[in-house]
């Protein structure tokens, strides 16, 4: 298909193409984060519900990140409250375990 320009000029339209499955599946040996990511806003958006179409995805990007944190955050306080101010992790690195 040509499209015909008032110069005479005649631009060659380049169609686009969309990635084959092995571009994708080396893309995403290369860089699994990608992947992990796709994951966490997939659950995001199952969670959500109706309410994830109200939502941009960098504001979706930046909710889960939220919400981890705090998790990450919330646990931290709950596990140094049982095991005498440290954290699981802390308390298995001590012992030789990580």
């Amino acid at each position: 298909m040509s499209i015909q320009t008032a110069q005479g000029f005649e631009p060659e339209l380049q169609l686009y193409h969309a990635p084959t499955t092995s571009t994708k599946l080396t893309l995403d040996q290369m860089f699994p984060e990608q992947k992990r990511e796709e994951k966490r806003i997939k659950k995001a958006k199952e969670a959500l519900g109706i309410l994830a179409h109200e939502i941009s995805r960098v504001e979706l990007k930046r909710v889960v990140a939220e919400v981890e944190y705090l998790t990450e955050i919330w646990l931290d306080e709950l596990e140094r409250s049982i095991f005498d101010g440290l954290t699981l992790r802390e308390l298995l690195h001590e012992k030789g375990g990580l």
